[in-house]
């Protein structure tokens, strides 16, 4: 036990040192070399040197006393700027996710609300213009004509620069996210946020590290981001703070793009290979394809619901025993 906890207490400090400690000291030297050059002196590393010379010899840090207490002072302030940073992060991870932008205050909810209607109607456009290129190519083929490909895929990757499916969030990550729901309740029936949870407790350690890995790189690419926000009001009394804060925000940009497409492609992976085992376990199912009747089912359980419902194929196709017996 004693080794087990030795082992939890090493991965916190680990967690602590990179998550909060190191980006907030990091910060913290930002805002003192914007402080001590300003505008005047903005790249007068020299005169930097010569003030950090001057506040390590003073009495204060020369004392042990003196030394203990600027470390923890430090230590403190980088601890409070990290958590400011985490928590900004969250704040702008919500933002780009926008799952539930409909909910938000006005006037975000009308700017979000044009962002999406402007980004549908660009997708539309998009996916016609790819579709388009599709049918020509079919029709070449048909008449034993050679076909560059090229153009198909560049119509393509146009069109999922805007989103995978038809955008309904203001956001490029919020939309990507969407997309594998979209394709596993198309797919399976059932509704993801329903049996994620109880999928979770299902999974083995390998696969849950992989999806913990990829959204911890996401909650890291969002922060970056709101690194950049912090930085922006140090411009204020140093200019180069505002290269800085683009920077941040440029990776953070490009970082949160990439993570959230691969967190979704881990989720709905994750999702497609042990599903069936939920199904197993809860008894829906035994043996056979899960199709998306059994996935009806799967999530009319998990919900709790005991009344009898109507499954999918049988409201397409007019089955349904109790529509029957009422007419």
């Amino acid at each position: 036990m004693g080794a087990v906890l030795a082992e939890i207490g090493k991965k916190l400090a680990e967690r602590w040192l990179t998550l909060l400690l190191l980006p907030g000291a990091l910060y913290l030297a930002t805002v003192a070399t914007a402080v001590t050059l300003g505008h005047g002196r903005a790249l007068d590393l020299a005169y930097l040197v010569e003030r950090a010379s001057t506040w390590a010899g003073h009495p204060t840090t020369t004392t042990p006393a003196g030394q203990v207490l600027v470390m923890g002072a430090v230590l403190a302030a980088a601890g409070a700027a990290g958590l400011a940073g985490q928590g900004l992060g969250s704040v702008v991870e919500r933002v780009w996710l926008a799952s539930e932008w409909y909910a938000w205050p006005e006037p975000a909810r009308w700017v979000a609300a044009r962002m999406v209607a402007r980004r549908a109607r660009r997708w539309r456009s998009a996916s016609d213009h790819w579709r388009g290129t599709r049918e020509e190519a079919a029709r070449a083929r048909a008449r034993g004509e050679r076909v560059d490909p090229t153009k198909r895929y560049a119509a393509r990757a146009r069109m999922l620069r805007i989103a995978a499916a038809e955008p309904t969030r203001p956001t490029w990550c919020g939309d990507r996210l969407n997309a594998a729901t979209l394709h596993l309740e198309h797919g399976f029936g059932i509704d993801v946020a329903v049996v994620w949870p109880h999928l979770w407790l299902l999974l083995p350690g390998d696969a849950r590290d992989e999806v913990i890995a990829a959204r911890e790189a996401l909650a890291r690419s969002t922060t970056l981001t709101a690194w950049s926000l912090l930085s922006l009001p140090l411009t204020a009394l140093w200019w180069p703070a505002a290269l800085v804060s683009l920077v941040l925000a440029w990776a953070g940009h490009r970082g949160t793009r990439f993570a959230c497409d691969a967190y979704a492609t881990v989720l709905e992976a994750v999702i497609r290979l042990h599903i069936t085992d939920l199904a197993r376990r809860t008894g829906v199912v035994e043996s056979g394809v899960f199709d998306a009747d059994t996935g009806y089912e799967l999530t009319r359980l998990l919900r709790g619901e005991t009344s009898p419902t109507v499954l999918p194929s049988e409201a397409n196709t007019g089955t349904n025993p109790g529509a029957a017996g009422d007419s």
